[in-house]
């Protein structure tokens, strides 16, 4: 993610020219050496990553070679601009983010062009002239159709209108952000330049960019090569060589409302360097693909000479043009030898050092007026500059500068670490690049302490940003590990002239690119989070309801999924002749979902499932946001006899409350359009034969065990529950063995009234069918020793709130309420205990008083000894009405009724409340609250906010949460102890932030 300080990385060039220490440079690092065949493969690559559009459409040379990259910003083919749909589809990426900078790609594209040209026979010998000249024609492509001949407009970016919007709200895989424009609002537009609002430089990069793309093809395209060129040279005359000239970072815009609206662009490629050096560098590619003399004067009318503070860049092409105008230009022109010294001076304090220019400890070249922003590309790029002036002059006064330099980014470094991702033992794993990091909590996972889930191959970071190597391999760093389309173009081109020069081998094409098969991705991208929510059993009913998550974390590649189907199996084989089948309630389930009652799925086995379609319904691994990437329903099943939910195929790997786990018998599929399913993860029920497992209780039994619940454990990972009694215990389960089993009372005793029971089977592995024996011991409990707590208002306390109830919680259970003025005696067992007081958050005064009262213990914790008082004391403070705040409670009310299949009545509720006067941080409040209900919570409840932290006990509840606007509502399941009707109001009290809720 690209930030505004980019905007500062050529600034400093044009404000100082400080002057600093030299470090000595040593030449004999150049013995160091690489496999520059492997590195230049891997370097073309990186290209392939970057490429957006119908990536899927490619064929032949141009086929998609990313096996983890999908079609992506298809939206680009339609824009919606005011002056008409646009199509800008196609291109690249400009660098772990979503943008399309033409100004930056068009640089690179001229680079890497400009490499194929010079350096083809080390392309061609080393086999990658091929993947080379597909990225250049995506990127050619591209270019070419962002000139508008007919309507005279130069299109140069393709993103919404606030760029910074854009990077905060799309940190996830490029395939996956069509969807995600449309849930944001946020959608792409092209932005150009034209003769009111001129983009000279801009333009000038545009045809600099597809006259040397025109000349890489030349040699194996040569209609293709010709319409570029006709491009470039209408774009020169329409764009470039005019009176009306401007920085396109100035004036680049749309029209929106009437209104010309600027490009969101200064802030990230601004045109520090105005224009002067794109018309040069222009003329002169124009001149060297034509051969028309006449583009020369204009070069040379243009050029600034002598430039030594930076380097060749997206920025500043005057260095490339030194050296076009060194070589090119015909010998007698005094120009000719005015830009070979330039070429010369710049290439000198570079590679020896000078004002503004310096070598890290380990030897990278740093300019001072570039740093600290991605030091490696322009270490690099002049290292490419370097090789093509030796190759143009028959030189070889800077190979050994360029070799270490390009070495140094290889890992010849006292790190032994490549710049270069994939490539060496040691390297970046944390590119700053959503698409390599393939996860879905959006801009939560710029800061996610792992790995990407995909290599970037190929991709040079920004490296070190001082003297003294400094580099982290962190995503959040995007100075230091970013990748982009320039950092990659002079250092591709530096490979293939060292690979011409020392050879290398590149990897074959069955080790590289890579495929699934070499680099086996998870099975489970998609896939069903769940967890058993509550579960009860009696000799009438049993109902249990389960909570899952429909889940998509694909990413080989990222996509969309619109309908994705879960099956919850269940075994009704222990259904009663003439039972009606289960019941099926689901909550907490988006209302557009389709879900089903029991369906057969081999009813001669009693197998049946519950389906949730999510039609119509995208899931995707994008957002801040669990629901984005996941579906909830919490299913409630209510069997009308008493069943085993363990015997149920998609019980097995269930977590518990609270505690999500990857389900691997809920299996999850996709819903096709002719309305066929594809199956995606997880197993459906095997057919395994059946056997029984019995368990014989011993002939006596202590009769204080007998009734008690114990546990049977299975290594095949059942845990059916058994009542210790004289009637064996038959267990129906699949044919196997042997299993290890036991006995939970066996490490965990029961407890029973009066003590403990202990159990022990005979056994401890079993085959099924199979047979076990079960015997039991009591063990009395001694009667408890005991102390007194005494809890009484100190000295220091506030009167006001003598008549406040507060309430004092022991170890976390429960609750005893007391006057603050009479304070509380409490029998304690012996030992430690922790205190809470529910008045630490704030109770009601009291006594006709309006406002409230903070309670604070003398300690926390206490140790009670037997027959003795322990004494603590409580520091009261009373509060008013806070002023401009309030609380009010909009609306309470029971909103629906249920017996979820069971006998006792349950409660739905929504309780809204609204805030005034509460402080905000940019409009989010944070909320700390507590409240009150008339009957005890069935299961935790849940708010329409951000809430983060939630509990229960009985029927009080507290959570801590942010808010965004002033109203909020909570909802939940309480007992219907306390008989209420729909509409009556089931709230006691609320605090929040200290405030009484009215």
């Amino acid at each position: 993610m690209l930030s505004f300080i980019k905007s500062k990385k050529c600034s400093s060039v044009f404000l100082f020219f400080a002057s600093i220490a030299v470090t000595g440079f040593s030449e004999s690092a150049a013995a160091a050496s690489f496999n520059y065949g492997e590195a230049l493969q891997k370097a073309v690559f990186f290209y392939d990553i970057q490429r957006l559009g119908k990536v899927s459409l490619g064929t032949g040379f141009q086929a998609n070679r990313v096996y983890w990259r999908g079609d992506s910003f298809l939206q680009d083919y339609a824009l919606p601009n005011a002056e008409g749909v646009i199509d800008l589809g196609g291109g690249f990426a400009d660098a772990g983010d979503n943008v399309k900078f033409n100004f930056p790609m068009a640089a690179a594209m001229t680079v890497l062009a400009w490499g194929v040209v010079d350096f083809y026979s080390a392309y061609q010998s080393s086999g990658q002239l091929t993947p080379v000249l597909a990225n250049l024609r995506w990127g050619a492509d591209y270019l070419s159709k962002s000139w508008d001949a007919v309507n005279g407009r130069l299109y140069g970016q393709v993103s919404p209108d606030s760029v910074g919007a854009e990077h905060g709200a799309f940190w996830m895989p490029y395939e996956v952000i069509d969807q995600a424009s449309k849930d944001k609002s946020l959608p792409r537009y092209g932005f150009y330049v034209d003769a009111a609002h001129p983009g000279t430089d801009l333009a000038g990069e545009t045809v600099a960019a597809l006259s040397a793309a025109s000349l890489a093809f030349k040699p194996t395209d040569s209609v293709y090569s010709a319409q570029l060129l006709t491009t470039a040279k209408a774009v020169f005359a329409k764009m470039v060589n005019v009176s009306n000239q401007g920085k396109y970072s100035d004036n680049m815009g749309r029209m929106s409302g009437g209104a010309w609206q600027k490009a969101d662009v200064s802030s990230f490629y601004n045109s520090w360097s105005g224009f002067n050096d794109e018309v040069a560098w222009s003329a002169m590619w124009l001149y060297r693909a034509t051969g028309d003399a006449t583009y020369i004067p204009i070069a040379e009318k243009y050029i600034t000479y002598g430039n030594t503070a930076a380097t060749l860049s997206w920025d500043d092409k005057s260095y490339g043009a030194y050296l076009l105008m060194a070589k090119f230009l015909p010998d007698g022109d005094p120009a000719k030898a005015k830009a070979l010294a330039s070429a010369q001076g710049w290439l000198d304090v570079w590679s020896k050092g000078g004002t503004g220019h310096s070598f890290s400890k380990d030897g990278l070249a740093i300019a001072t007026a570039l740093a600290p922003w991605g030091n490696a590309r322009y270490a690099a790029t002049t290292a490419f500059g370097a090789l093509i002036y030796d190759s143009y002059f028959a030189s070889s006064q800077y190979d050994v500068f360029a070799k270490n330099q390009i070495d140094y980014l290889l890992g010849n470094n006292s790190r032994n670490f490549s710049y270069m991702c994939g490539f060496g033992a040691s390297y970046p794993k944390q590119p700053h690049h959503a698409t390599a990091e393939g996860r879905w909590d959006g801009n939560n996972d710029v800061q996610y302490p792992g790995d990407n889930r995909h290599i970037d191959y190929g991709g040079l970071v920004g490296g070190p940003k001082d003297t003294n190597d400094t580099y982290t391999d962190d995503r959040g760093d995007y100075i230091g590990n970013e990748v982009a389309l320039d950092y990659n173009a002079g250092f591709t081109g530096a490979l293939a002239a060292l690979y011409g020069k020392n050879g290398g081998t590149p990897l074959s094409p069955a080790a590289f690119p890579p495929t699934a098969a070499l680099e086996h991705p998870p099975a489970d991208q998609f896939f069903v989070n769940g967890a058993v929510q509550s579960a009860q059993s009696s000799a009438q009913q049993s109902v249990i309801q389960v909570d899952l998550l429909a889940t998509n974390h694909s990413a080989w590649p990222a996509r969309v999924t619109n309908n994705l189907k879960l099956r919850y199996f269940i075994n009704i084989s222990d259904k009663p002749t003439g039972a009606a089948l289960p019941k099926i309630q689901t909550y907490s389930t988006d209302s557009r979902a389709v879900v089903s009652g029991p369906v057969a799925y081999d009813a001669a086995k009693g197998i049946y499932y519950i389906e949730v379609w999510f039609k119509d319904i995208p899931i995707y691994p994008g957002g801040d946001d669990r629901s984005i990437s996941s579906k909830e329903t919490q299913i409630q099943i209510t069997y009308p006899w008493a069943h085993d939910f363990t015997k149920d195929w998609s019980y097995a790997g269930l977590g518990s409350q609270g505690t999500m786990k990857e389900a691997p018998n809920i299996p999850i599929y996709l819903v096709n359009s002719d309305g066929s399913s594809t199956w995606l993860f997880g197993s459906e029920p095997a057919n395994v034969p059946q056997g029984v497992l019995t368990v014989n209780f011993a002939a006596t039994l202590p009769s204080a065990c007998i009734g008690a619940m114990d546990t049977l454990k299975l290594s095949s990972g059942e845990n059916p529950t058994l009542t210790v009694g004289t009637t064996p215990f038959a267990y129906t389960t699949g044919v196997g063995g042997p299993f290890t089993v036991s006995l939970a009372s066996t490490l965990s005793p029961l407890a029973v009234t009066g003590g403990t029971c202990k159990g022990l089977l005979n056994l401890s592995a079993v085959s099924v069918p199979g047979t076990l024996t079960a015997t039991y011991s009591f063990t009395a409990t001694p009667p408890p020793q005991t102390g007194t707590l005494k809890l009484s208002p100190s000295s220091t306390s506030d009167v006001k709130c003598n008549a406040a109830v507060d309430t004092l919680t022991v170890d976390g259970a429960g609750g005893t309420a007391f006057t603050v003025s009479t304070g509380l005696s409490k029998t304690l067992t012996t030992g430690a205990h922790t205190l809470k007081l529910a008045s630490e958050a704030g109770i009601p005064a009291g006594g006709g008083l309006s406002g409230i009262c903070t309670g604070t213990l003398s300690g926390s914790a206490v140790t009670i000894q037997q027959n003795l008082t322990t004494s603590v004391t409580a520091s009261y403070q009373y509060q008013g009405s806070t002023p401009g705040m309030s609380c009010t409670i909009t609306s309470s009310k029971v909103t629906q009724k249920s017996d979820w299949g069971g006998v006792v009545p349950v409660d739905m509720f929504a309780v809204t409340v609204s805030l005034q006067g509460f402080p905000n941080n940019n409009g989010q409040i944070s909320l700390s609250g507590n409240f009150e209900m008339k009957n005890p919570f069935m299961q935790n409840f849940w708010g329409n906010f951000g809430m983060q932290t939630s509990s229960f006990t009985g029927s009080k509840g507290s959570f801590t949460g942010s808010l965004w606007g002033t109203q909020f509502t909570l909802g939940g399941f309480i007992s219907d102890t306390v008989p209420l009707a729909v509409g009556d109001n089931p709230l006691v009290s609320m605090t929040l932030n200290g405030v009484v809720c009215h």
